[in-house]
């Protein structure tokens, strides 16, 4: 068995400004040689979007959600993370089908308006380059009854820099998965 050490430092100034990072150094020795093996993990004390390089800004993108299906359907951009966005939608008159559960188009409506999003918080130029959707799929694993809310969430399983892959879960209010979907989106050229 090695020893462990730990570091804690602030690194100030450049783009690491205020960021806590903590290094965990192992110490192994194996046939007299010293091995170090160093673990760094930075949490941010301010509000970094990492994966985004469009500003995040979750009044700006409901705002903008207005007048479209997102807002037919009641979906709300509840929360942006370093790597994921969140949202809500309600299980009402707009989202069920006729035995009164949430239909699974809108869940596929869902998962795609986050996915969209975060493809379009990705792209560095949106004058130059847009998303547009590729393929979708959605397994429905649970019904959700009229009159509750389900919540997505979407996480990237690849950012390249010409096709997006995203993974997007949506849960019930119990926090049962209802839904997995992943959604597969290119990134175009603006035409002038």
């Amino acid at each position: 068995m090695g020893k462990f050490k730990f570091e804690h430092r602030k690194i100030n100034g450049g783009t690491n400004s205020g960021e806590l990072c903590v290094n965990l150094i192992q110490i192994n020795t194996v046939n007299k040689r010293v091995k170090l093996k160093i673990v760094s993990i930075a949490s941010s004390l301010k509000k970094r979007f990492m994966l985004w390089k469009q500003a995040a800004n979750l009044e700006y993108i409901n705002i903008t959600s207005e007048n479209t299906l997102i807002d037919t359907l009641g979906i709300r951009y509840t929360e942006i993370g370093d790597d994921y966005i969140t949202a809500s939608m309600p299980v009402n008159k707009n989202t069920v089908q006729p035995f009164r559960i949430l239909h699974g188009g809108a869940s596929v409506a869902l998962a795609e308006s986050l996915g969209s999003i975060a493809s379009t918080l990705c792209i560095a130029d949106l004058a130059k380059q847009r998303p547009v959707g590729v393929e979708i799929n959605a397994n429905h694993l649970k019904s959700a009854a009229e009159g509750t809310t389900v919540y997505g969430k979407v996480s990237a399983i690849r950012v390249g820099k010409t096709m997006h892959v995203w993974n997007i879960e949506i849960k019930n209010e119990d926090h049962e998965l209802i839904c997995i979907s992943r959604l597969t989106v290119a990134i175009i050229g603006n035409k002038e």
